[in-house]
């Protein structure tokens, strides 16, 4: 009969793992698989800011324009246009939080002693993973109450819709040949360089699963032994201006992510110029608190909204 540990959700019971005399256990424990943490795989590293202090409420940075040309001047130069500059300053909101975990001391000998496993380590490893889905989902989603923006639907990036097959019929990707969907990805990328002029080029494709996977096993055309996938990474305006290949990644959140709950594609030039992301304090375990019988572990974590400081280097693309 089990030991008796009361009604408390959080302990664990490890007398309730019984081993036969004849069974061989395993070193370790299988972890129950969760999908991969996507969230700074998106923005160049670089673009996470930790060198903000902790106590922020808020970031900050100014953004600075310029305006003027030189032209032809008369005599003694009093023709001669003037220019200036501005200042604006861009806000983004900081907040701090939090996780915990409790056990009893009773508990944490039973585990050691059956699983030679230690259980504040393993509760610290829980705390660190949830403190990052919390991320993932502020990241990708935001967080309307605290005003922080989600990089799925972030205001000021331009919105399109990929276009008709050559039926007229539809616009998405299982019902097009590998030349509509290269002309998808080569527009959009193209879309963005033209509209800036050519100050931003896209140089990475974010898809939904099902079309990466697609990219990776249509050929580029009957006698060709390259995927798409493979065509398109050397065959586009970036690869030409940069010599560097397009990067693709598959990102589950962008299926449904469009208008009317179409699939969304992103381009996006990646450079730590466009993005923002304040992070004064990464994951910090404090030191174990005493509670009784029991042990309390608590860790805090501050970070700010995603941003992005130039939308016009992205563009949605819905209806794939």
């Amino acid at each position: 009969m089990p030991f008796d540990v009361g009604n408390n959700p959080n302990t664990v019971n490890s007398l309730e793992v019984v081993l036969s005399n004849f069974e061989d256990l395993q070193q370790g424990a299988e972890d129950v698989l969760l999908p991969e943490i996507k969230w700074n795989q998106v923005i160049p590293l670089e673009s996470i800011d930790t060198s903000i202090n902790p106590g922020a409420r808020s970031a900050s940075y100014l953004v600075r324009d310029r305006r003027g040309r030189g032209e032809f001047r008369g005599r003694k130069g009093k023709n001669a246009p003037s220019v200036g500059t501005t200042l604006d300053k861009v806000n983004v909101p900081i907040e701090s939080a939090g996780v915990t975990a409790n056990f009893d001391r009773a508990d944490a000998r039973a585990v050691l002693m059956g699983n030679d496993q230690n259980l504040m380590t393993e509760l610290g490893e829980v705390m660190r993973e949830a403190s990052e889905r919390h991320l993932e989902s502020t990241f990708f989603y935001g967080y309307a109450d605290l005003d922080y923006k989600g990089f799925l639907d972030y205001p000021g990036v331009p919105v399109t819709t990929a276009a008709l097959n050559a039926g007229a019929t539809s616009t998405e990707w299982k019902d097009k040949t590998g030349d509509e969907i290269i002309f998808d990805i080569q527009t959009a990328i193209s879309d963005v360089f033209i509209a800036t002029k050519g100050v931003h080029i896209p140089g990475k494709i974010l898809l939904p699963p099902e079309q990466f996977a697609a990219l990776t096993s249509i050929k580029a055309s009957a006698a060709a032994d390259k995927s798409l996938m493979e065509y398109l990474e050397t065959n586009n305006i970036y690869t030409k201006k940069t010599g560097n290949k397009l990067d693709f990644m598959d990102l589950r959140y962008l299926g449904g992510a469009g208008a009317g709950g179409t699939d969304r594609m992103v381009v996006m030039e990646a450079d730590r110029k466009n993005f923002w992301m304040p992070m004064p304090l990464p994951f910090d375990m404090l030191t174990p608190q005493e509670n009784g019988f029991g042990v309390d572990l608590l860790a805090e974590y501050v970070f700010g909204s995603f941003h992005v400081k130039r939308p016009l280097s992205m563009e949605y693309v819905d209806g794939i």
